[in-house]
């Protein structure tokens, strides 16, 4: 929406999918992915995973494949001979479809080289398919997921 209220859509890139086949309403393979190009030059902008389904009913289909999570870190245990002195400020941080999520933890009066946390990162519903490594032949723009471990502003492992 412009400043006079108006909407306004601004065309990125476009790109399309093809199916090879069905099986069991779901377009092969899966997921498809669109690669948006810029229309100009060419050059990839994005890719887009995405299901496509051919049923009557796509919402029985799609249900098992969307999910909601909960990850904790009740203990998180640094190697022994490592440098415990140093580390201070621990916090793991989960990086995921753009989105950084941070759990602070605190150091254990039991142990130097333990550290927990009564944390939980609820995260949004999603497709479970997303939490896989990507495919670096698809896209150069994928980003993984992956989970980081950080002392203050320094990322340790």
């Amino acid at each position: 929406v412009n400043a006079s209220g108006a909407k306004v859509e601004t065309v990125v890139g476009r790109g399309s999918v093809q199916c090879t086949h069905f099986v069991a309403g779901q377009c092969q393979p899966s997921p498809v992915i669109a690669r948006i190009n810029e229309p100009k030059s060419g050059a990839e902008v994005a890719a887009v995973e995405m299901v496509v389904l051919l049923d009557d009913n796509p919402k029985a289909l799609l249900a098992p494949k969307i999910q909601g999570l909960s990850i904790a870190f009740p203990r998180v245990a640094v190697r022994p001979g490592n440098d415990t002195a140093q580390l201070r400020r621990l916090s793991v941080h989960l990086v995921h479809d753009g989105r950084t999520y941070t759990c602070s933890l605190r150091p254990s009066a039991k142990s130097k080289a333990l550290f927990t946390s009564g944390m939980a990162l609820e995260l949004r519903p999603g497709f479970l398919d997303t939490w896989q490594p990507c495919d670096s032949d698809v896209s150069s723009r994928c980003e993984s997921p992956r989970l980081e471990l950080y002392s203050g502003s320094t990322l340790v492992a």
